[in-house]
C-alpha cells in the first residue's frame, strides 16, 4: 500500500477592508445624494461645514482634525465661475485671537464671498460697503471697487496644483501674491486653497506664507456656488 503523504492546505483569510471613518462615510453619503439632488446635498454639506466650525471652536484639536480629513477627501473644483457665497468656518491663528475674531464676526462679517472668472483664471473678493472705512485704515493707498451695493477687492489668480499641506490632494489655488496692486501687508502673504466636497459646496484653507516660503493653515472657509 502506497504511503499517503498528508497534505497541508494553506488557507488565506479574506482581506479585511479598513472601515471608513465617520467623515469619509458622510462624504460618500453626500455624493450619493448629489446624484439625484445636487442642491439638497449642497445644503447638507453647507450645514456640515458650519457644524464642524462650531466643533472646532469648542474642541480645537478634534474639530480641526475632522476639517483636515474632509479637505483631503475633496477635489479641485474645475467649473466654479461667477459669484459665490462665503463663510468663515473657523479661524486657526491662535486660540485667544480666534475667540476675539469669533466675537467680532458674530456681530459683523464684512466678507461675503468670492467672484471667479473661470476663463481668465482670475477673481476677487466681495465685501460689504461698511468695509470701506476699515480698508482705508489698514490700507490707505488701496482702492476698493464698487460692486453693486457692495465692494470688490483683493484680486487673485487661480490654478490647479497639489496642496501645500496636502500634496496628495489637487486643489484650486487662490493666489493673491502675483497681483502687485494687492496690499503687501497681510493680503499678498495669503494663499487660499479650495476643494469641492459635493457639487456646489466647497471647503477652503487659508494658508499664511512666511518669509522662507513655508505655509501654515490659519483657518478654514467655505464657498457655495450655483454651478458645479
Amino acid at each position: 500500500m502506497a504511503d499517503t503523504a498528508a497534505q497541508t492546505e494553506t488557507v488565506t483569510a479574506p482581506a479585511t477592508e479598513t472601515p471608513m471613518s465617520d467623515v469619509a462615510q458622510r462624504v460618500a453619503e453626500l455624493r450619493k445624494a448629489a446624484q439625484s439632488s445636487p442642491a439638497t446635498a449642497a445644503d447638507a454639506a453647507w450645514a456640515w461645514f458650519k457644524e464642524l466650525g462650531d466643533r472646532a471652536k469648542r474642541d480645537r484639536e478634534a474639530g480641526t482634525a475632522d476639517l483636515d480629513e474632509l479637505f483631503r477627501l475633496g477635489a479641485a473644483p474645475t467649473q466654479i465661475d461667477g459669484q459665490t457665497e462665503g463663510i468663515l468656518v473657523t479661524p486657526l491663528i491662535q486660540p485667544f485671537v480666534d475667540r476675539g475674531l469669533g466675537l467680532l464676526t458674530g456681530s459683523w462679517m464684512p466678507w461675503l464671498g468670492k467672484r471667479f472668472d473661470l476663463g481668465a483664471q482670475l477673481g476677487d473678493n466681495t465685501l460689504t460697503s461698511s468695509t470701506r472705512w476699515v480698508g482705508k485704515l489698514l490700507w490707505p493707498l488701496y482702492g476698493m471697487k464698487e460692486y453693486g451695493s457692495n465692494l470688490a477687492a483683493f484680486d487673485f489668480e487661480t490654478r490647479i496644483e497639489p496642496g501645500k499641506e496636502d500634496p496628495d490632494t489637487d486643489v484650486l489655488v487662490i493666489d493673491y501674491h502675483p497681483i502687485e496692486k494687492n496690499p503687501d501687508f497681510i493680503i499678498r502673504s495669503i494663499r487660499d486653497e479650495l476643494v469641492e466636497i459635493t457639487p456646489g459646496a466647497n471647503l477652503g484653507k487659508i494658508l499664511w506664507r512666511s518669509g522662507d516660503d513655508s505655509y501654515r493653515n490659519i483657518g478654514f472657509f467655505a464657498l457655495r456656488s450655483t454651478n458645479a
